[in-house]
């Protein structure tokens, strides 16, 4: 089975860490209906040793906010389950927003924030704007600009990557 964009942690411990021992397994949260499965599976795979101290070495397709080396909590796994079920523009926006706003932030919300992808926030402007059909040649005139910065102040905010969300 091939988990391309399935969210995936590299687990292992600390013990094994220290003694130089780079043994563990990737394992795709996706193939766990809850933590506590997740959590069963590691001891598992961790179980020549008497109470391992799990380590969580590295991570992927899933937002850098909610990795933790040290633990992995219901609420973070849930999170996690979410994001998987998203497409992948969705994905990219929701790890865009929670790497440059709120890393707390409820998926649910960021996507009812999201307004789409824009090379600049007065390109969103010039695109959503509801321009009245007898303004004709003067449409032109409008300063776009501007108008983002009135967007801005008004609590759109733009991504490093041109993702447009508004509070």
């Amino acid at each position: 089975m091939t988990h391309n964009n399935e969210p995936r942690i590299y687990v292992s411990t600390y013990h094994k860490y220290n003694e130089g021992n780079l043994q563990g397994a990737w394992l795709t949260l996706t193939d766990y209906d809850t933590q506590e499965e997740f959590m069963q599976a590691c001891r598992e795979l961790h179980a020549d040793e008497e109470c391992p101290e799990l380590m969580y070495q590295d991570y992927t397709n899933f937002p850098e906010a909610w990795y933790d080396e040290s633990t992995l909590t219901e609420e973070t796994f849930d999170k996690i389950l979410e994001f998987a079920e998203l497409d992948e523009d969705q994905q990219e926006a929701v790890t865009e927003y929670l790497d440059e706003n709120d890393s707390h932030a409820d998926i649910q919300n960021i996507i009812d924030l999201y307004c789409g992808q824009y090379s600049s926030l007065a390109e969103y402007a010039e695109e959503t704007a509801e321009i009245p059909a007898d303004m004709g040649r003067y449409a032109y005139y409008i300063d776009w600009e501007k108008y983002a910065r009135d967007l801005e102040h008004d609590g759109y905010i733009i991504t490093s990557s041109g993702h447009v969300f508004q509070y």
